[in-house]
C-alpha cells in the first residue's frame, strides 16, 4: 500500500492533555495529538483546537503503528457512544466537513489537493480536471480528457473536458446552468466539492484579490456588496467578461452571505476569494457536481 505523509496543517496540533501522544509520520515530522478512534486501518486524531483528522495508520512510523494497533478507547468511551472512524467511502467523504466557530462550514484546506500547475494551453479547464482527479483519487489522465477540445471556445471547453474525464474515471456528473445554494450545501454535506464555470472579469479578479488580502488582516471583514454602484463594474458588468474560468466551492459561512472558493488558473499557488451568494448567481455559467461513490 502506498503511504502518504500527513497534511502540513496537522503539525500545528499542540495538546496538553494526558491522553496526547507525540506521533511521527513517515517523513519524520512530529505532532502531538489525541487518538479518538482506530478502526479498519484508519485512525482519527484530535488537535488542541478541536480539529479532527482521519488518516491511514500506515502514515505513521513503525512504533506508532504498533501503538495504534494496540490502542483501546478509554473505559468511559467504551461504556458510552464511542466515536467511530468512517467505514465506507460515503461516510469518509462526509466526515471531511467541519463546522468552525467563525461560522465556516467547509471541506478544510488540508484535505484539498494543492492547486496544480497548468501550462499555457487551456490552463483553467486543465487545472480543474487535475484538481478533481487528485481530490477524488480518480484513475484518469487529465491530459487525456483535454484531447479534442483544442478548437472549442471557452463556453464549451470545460464541459467537454469534464464529460470525458467522467468517462475515463467511470463516474457520474450533473450539470446545472444556474447556481443553487441549497443544492451546493447538500453536495458539500457529502464531502463533494462543487465546480463552477464563471464569467471572467479582470476587474472582478482584482477586487477579489484585494478582498482576500484584507480578509487576512481582518477575518470579520464582510464581503464586498455586489449591489454597490461603485463596485458594479468590477463585480457585475458582463461586457467586461472576456472569457470563462473555473473555480471550486468547498464551503460557505453561516453568519455571512458568502462562499469559500478556490480559483483555477496558471499557478499552483492557492487563490481563495470569498464570494457573496448573489455574486455567484450572477457570474455563473455552469455548475457541475459529481457522484464518485
Amino acid at each position: 500500500m502506498k503511504t502518504f505523509a500527513l497534511p502540513a496543517a496537522v503539525f500545528f496540533c499542540l495538546l496538553s492533555q494526558a491522553d496526547a501522544r507525540i506521533f511521527t509520520d513517515t517523513a519524520g515530522r512530529k505532532l502531538e495529538a489525541e487518538v479518538v478512534a482506530v478502526q479498519q486501518g484508519q485512525v482519527r486524531i484530535r488537535c488542541a483546537d478541536g480539529m479532527e483528522f482521519t488518516l491511514p495508520v500506515t502514515n505513521f512510523s513503525a512504533a506508532d503503528q504498533t501503538y495504534l494497533q494496540q490502542w483501546k478507547p478509554p473505559a468511559a468511551a467504551v461504556s458510552g457512544a464511542a466515536p467511530t472512524v468512517p467505514t465506507n467511502a460515503r461516510e469518509a467523504a462526509a466526515a471531511k466537513i467541519k463546522e468552525l466557530p467563525n461560522g465556516d462550514v467547509l471541506i478544510p484546506d488540508d484535505t484539498l489537493p494543492q492547486m496544480p500547475e497548468a501550462g499555457e494551453d487551456d490552463p483553467q479547464a486543465l487545472s480543474l480536471c487535475q484538481f478533481l482527479t487528485k481530490y477524488y483519487a480518480w484513475k484518469a489522465d487529465p491530459l487525456e480528457a483535454m484531447k479534442g477540445t483544442e478548437k472549442l471556445d471557452e463556453f464549451e471547453k470545460h464541459e467537454a473536458a469534464l464529460k470525458k474525464l467522467m468517462k475515463l474515471a467511470g463516474t457520474r456528473m450533473k450539470k446545472m446552468d444556474k447556481f443553487d445554494f441549497n443544492d451546493m450545501k447538500r453536495e458539500l454535506a457529502k464531502g463533494r466539492v462543487v465546480a463552477v464555470i464563471y464569467a471572467h472579469n479582470d476587474l472582478r479578479e482584482e477586487a477579489w484579490f484585494e478582498y482576500a488580502k484584507a480578509l487576512q488582516a481582518d477575518p470579520k471583514l464582510p464581503p464586498p456588496d455586489s449591489k454597490d454602484p461603485a463596485l458594479r463594474k468590477k463585480w457585475q458588468e458582463p461586457e467586461s467578461a472576456s472569457y470563462h474560468s473555473s473555480l471550486i466551492i468547498h464551503g460557505y459561512n453561516t453568519q455571512r452571505d458568502e462562499l469559500i472558493t478556490r480559483v483555477m488558473g496558471f499557478s499552483s499557488e492557492v487563490y481563495s476569494p470569498r464570494l457573496s451568494i448573489e455574486e455567484m448567481k450572477y457570474i455563473t455559467y455552469q455548475v457541475f457536481t459529481f457522484s464518485p461513490e
